[in-house]
């Protein structure tokens, strides 16, 4: 068996694409995992309304927020929900929630080609006091 220096096409481009793979993820993590850092930001501030205070809870969000270095714009925290922005907010009778809306960019390595992405994370208390997703 003697090997004639061929070199195998679909191997090399097998192992562009893993890599071309490899550089997206790396680039792009950080936009997933603001959504996951948001989502826990939510539900520590949830807990902190129910059992200490509206204000307490703000104040958590806000902290846990930064903490965890999430977009600038996140950090608008108001009684109205738009994109860009946190909302907490008693909505009736028992029923508080928190939601975030913002946006952010998925860049594609070696272009200039991004594409817009909203994300939304949202959880509320029932009367019972029991998290929930909304």
């Amino acid at each position: 068996m003697s090997r004639k220096g061929r070199i195998r096409v679909s191997t090399v481009v097998l192992i562009a694409l893993v890599a071309y793979g490899g550089l997206f993820v790396r680039d792009n993590w950080p936009v997933v995992w603001t959504q996951v850092q948001v989502d826990e930001a939510i539900k520590v501030s949830l807990l902190d309304w129910r059992d200490k205070s509206e204000g307490k809870a703000r104040t958590r969000l806000l902290h846990e927020l930064k903490e965890h270095d999430v977009p600038k714009s996140i950090l608008d925290l108001s009684d109205v929900c738009t994109i860009g922005s946190c909302c907490m907010r008693e909505v009736e009778a028992g029923f508080r929630e928190i939601e975030c809306d913002w946006e952010d960019y998925l860049w594609f390595p070696f272009t200039e080609k991004s594409v817009r992405l909203t994300f939304w994370v949202g959880q509320y208390l029932d009367p019972d006091d029991h998290l929930r997703d909304l």
